[in-house]
């Protein structure tokens, strides 16, 4: 349902989205979809259950059949969510929308509404007939029609802020998603997929690993720069599969193991070259440490994640509905891996590796502890 009604209000469940321009503006692609798909998908999110596709918009019914959508048929008179197939809205503005009302962009023209279409008249002109919704752009409620270059940039820009999620830690929310989106927007008009950046992400940590293991200083900064750079392109897989809705059951699986072996991967090779710079046998004996407590917490967030959700997004498995004292919540945002990898960097960086090496092993042995402890509860 787009709506949740009142007793006596009426319901609807079949969006239509429509146009009357140039076939070429609705199926253009902006940021690796076409406006109109991305009009359906907004529909969807805020609760149709079908889709139609009316005017210049119609040849856009075969590509959402093809993304797995169900496709309407069109000509009905009941109150429908009419959306502009050249037009971007959020799923959240849809939502709020009251039976007659619509929303316009920031020039007044219409863009959505949930409005009755009688015979006589074009869905476009139903919809220009409906009382407007007022409300105040935001990154969460917008309606742009993006007509010229301008407005296209300011879409773009819409829908890249979309990508910052919730629970992005500091060192993402400031630094990381800057970059991340910046690649995003770039790659994905290339045909980028998900894995692919995934794979990328995954020959950044290597390398990272490999450098790290130098005896020289030098090579340590790249190696600390590489796994930098690899939590900054690991937010690109998941922003391509929310922008192009290309999401897989096992993709979330695949992105925490290679952020899982990343993580090992470069303490062991940071562990190595602090050995071979040192020439003394305690950073391996540390290392080892490190690399047996990280294949365990491997093992056990793996194994409660994916018995208890079945798709391997490993995120949720710290969430808890228990309330958290103030000191607990800034120690986890402060060990986040987003944090936490930025600081290895700077530790490496000042000439601290050694430090950092001798500190892993308490961090993991700690970590399960409190994962072991987790699975318990």
């Amino acid at each position: 349902m787009v709506r949740q009604a009142t007793s006596g209000e009426p319901r609807t469940r079949i969006a239509r989205v429509v146009s009357d321009v140039a076939e070429d503006a609705v199926s253009a692609p902006l940021l690796g979809l076409p406006l109109g798909i991305r009009a359906a998908y907004a529909a969807l999110d805020a609760g149709a259950t079908a889709v139609a596709f009316e005017g210049s918009a119609a040849p856009l019914a075969e590509v959402a059949r093809a993304r797995g959508m169900a496709v309407a048929d069109t000509g009905s008179t009941e109150p429908a969510l009419i959306i502009r197939a050249d037009a971007l809205v959020s799923a959240e503005l849809l939502k709020r929308l009251a039976p007659g009302e619509i929303v316009t962009d920031v020039d007044g023209h219409p863009v959505a509404g949930l409005v009755a279409v009688p015979a006589e008249l074009s869905p476009l002109a139903a919809l220009a007939r409906g009382r407007v919704h007022p409300f105040e752009e935001d990154g969460r409620l917008y309606a742009i029609v993006p007509s010229d270059a301008q407005t296209r940039r300011e879409a773009k820009r819409v829908l890249l802020r979309g990508l910052i999620k919730p629970q992005d830690g500091p060192a993402s929310r400031h630094i990381n998603r800057k970059v991340s989106t910046w690649v995003t927007a770039r790659v994905v008009p290339l045909g980028a997929t998900p894995n692919m950046l995934t794979v990328v992400v995954a020959l950044f940590g290597l390398a990272g690993g490999w450098f790290a293991a130098s005896p020289l200083w030098g090579y340590q900064i790249l190696g600390a720069f590489l796994y930098q750079m690899h939590s900054i392109l690991d937010g690109c897989d998941g922003e391509i599969a929310r922008l192009t809705k290309n999401f897989s059951k096992h993709g979330a699986l695949l992105d925490s193991l290679v952020d899982d072996l990343s993580n090992m991967l470069f303490f062991v090779g940071l562990s190595v070259g602090v050995h071979r710079s040192l020439d003394t046998a305690w950073p391996l004996w540390f290392g080892a440490v490190t690399a047996v407590g990280y294949l365990a917490i491997t093992y056990i967030q793996f194994r409660k994640v994916l018995r208890e959700t079945g798709t391997g997004f490993k995120a949720t498995f710290w969430d808890t509905e228990k309330p958290l004292p103030l000191w607990y919540r800034m120690l986890h945002a402060s060990l986040r891996r987003d944090v936490f990898i930025l600081i290895c960097f700077a530790l490496v960086l000042v000439g601290a590796a050694p430090g950092l090496v001798a500190v892993m092993p308490f961090a993991a042995v700690g970590t399960l502890a409190a994962s072991l402890r987790r699975t318990t509860r």
